[in-house]
């Protein structure tokens, strides 16, 4: 009785909030990157991707006289936030998270003046009705040495499926992304 009083506009706008199509997504605003203030001995880098969902594998390497060779430090997925409601980004970031531990983004302090390179792989596999699709974008090197005190950002950016990019920033004031000579490296 009760959906008969509803009107048509009152009914589309409630199968649209169900839908999570209801009206525009609202302005994005990307997390911002220079929160964490860092000591002069330290520089601070987070990780990111950007342009499709798929996870991205992040591993570092310093050349500290301790260095290992690469460390892997986490795995980070764009949710497509400016394109969805946020509740629906909210709960992809959320179960990614709880599933599979990707992140929007990872930070990590490092010592400041030693180089570091930095490795950023993906790879995907979806099964559907009867097709799989899969693919790979990566490895991706870079090196740079960071300065104390300040933060970067290194960001994954996904070309469509078909290629990819890696480019680190260093971010000044007001979050502005300053492009910087980061030595993009072939294995």
């Amino acid at each position: 009785m009760m959906f008969r009083k509803l009107s048509a506009g009152a009914a589309c706008a409630m199968l649209g909030m169900l839908a999570g199509c209801a009206g525009g997504v609202p302005e994005y605003k990307e997390l911002p990157v220079a929160t964490v203030v860092v000591k002069d001995s330290q520089a601070r880098i987070v990780f990111r991707s950007v342009g499709m969902p798929m996870a991205v594998d992040y591993a570092v390497d310093s050349s500290t006289p301790t260095s290992q060779g690469f460390t892997p430090i986490g795995r980070v997925f764009h949710s497509g936030r400016e394109k969805l409601l946020p509740w629906i980004a909210t709960l992809t970031e959320k179960s990614r998270g709880a599933i599979s531990n990707d992140q929007p983004q990872i930070e990590k302090t490092v010592d400041a003046e030693h180089l570091i390179r930095i490795r950023g792989t993906s790879g995907w596999s979806d099964v559907g009705q009867q097709i799989t699709t899969s693919g790979s974008c990566g490895p991706l090197f870079s090196q740079f040495t960071p300065e104390g005190g300040k933060t970067y950002l290194v960001e994954f950016r996904f070309n469509g499926t078909s290629s990819c990019s890696q480019q680190v920033y260093e971010i000044g004031a007001g979050e502005e992304r300053l492009s910087m000579p980061s030595e993009q490296l072939v294995h």
